[in-house]
């Protein structure tokens, strides 16, 4: 896409497989000297306690009010300096177990140092444990073709295409099962494989498709994992 060249513009790097805000920053500021925030969790401690910011550096909204803030004091002629410095200065002297801001560069106008709050900065709420959920994936094949249902939309996995999803299942053994963690859910699936009625009646939101057309699907990382057991239970059995 680029010609075997690195793009150097940040709305190009941002684009790459495996390059997120943070890693764009970095390479942006340090290889292409461009004032680009690179915000990680080291720079959100030394800001908050600079300025006794109280947001929560758990939230995604968060990390953008700490790189509009880098935006406006980086070194516009050494950002990549800069945005080390700060990763440097949060990972030693301001870290999060025995910070020792006496020694920082910056103890004259650090806030939270002059105000004796430091212990309050940065501020993280807890992540709640997922909610535990059994479930079975009902495989149910017609010839080489496999029912698919798609996803109420707004809900979990809304509008992917999976194979059946219920609390309640079949009696019959499991061919498999997995675990699958969400920020808020955590799934135990066991994976059942049933044989179609030819005469069994579809509800709206449910088709048949080919194995050959799977390619075609946007599969989320469960349905994934449903057909990797199905396909390892078929090498068992031939």
């Amino acid at each position: 896409d680029y010609d075997g060249v690195f793009p150097s513009d940040p709305a190009e790097i941002i684009k790459l497989k495996g390059i997120g805000p943070y890693t764009c920053g970095a390479i942006s500021s340090m290889a292409f000297g461009l004032p680009e925030p690179a915000v990680d969790g080291n720079v959100m401690r030394v800001f908050s306690r600079l300025f006794e910011i109280g947001d929560d550096i758990a939230k995604p909204a968060t990390r953008k009010l700490f790189e509009l803030l880098v935006r406006i004091v980086i070194d516009p002629d050494r950002p990549g300096d800069f945005n080390q410095a700060i990763m440097d200065l949060g990972s030693d002297i301001c870290g999060p177990v025995n910070p020792r801001p006496e020694e920082s560069p910056l103890r004259e106008f650090n806030a939270a140092y002059k105000n004796g709050t430091m212990h309050l900065y940065p501020f993280k709420s807890k992540a709640k444990k997922p909610v535990v959920m059994d479930l079975h994936g009902v495989v149910v094949r017609r010839g080489n073709a496999y029912l698919m249902e798609k996803r109420p939309s707004g809900g979990l996995l809304g509008d992917f295409w999976t194979f059946p999803l219920v609390e309640e299942g079949p009696e019959d053994e499991p061919i498999g099962s997995f675990t699958h963690v969400f920020s808020h859910r955590k799934w135990h699936v066991q994976v059942h494989v049933q044989e179609a009625d030819s005469e069994c009646e579809l509800a709206e939101n449910m088709k048949w498709v080919l194995e050959e057309d799977f390619k075609d699907y946007a599969f989320v990382v469960p349905q994934q994992k449903m057909w990797e057991i199905v396909k390892k239970h078929e090498r068992k059995l031939f």
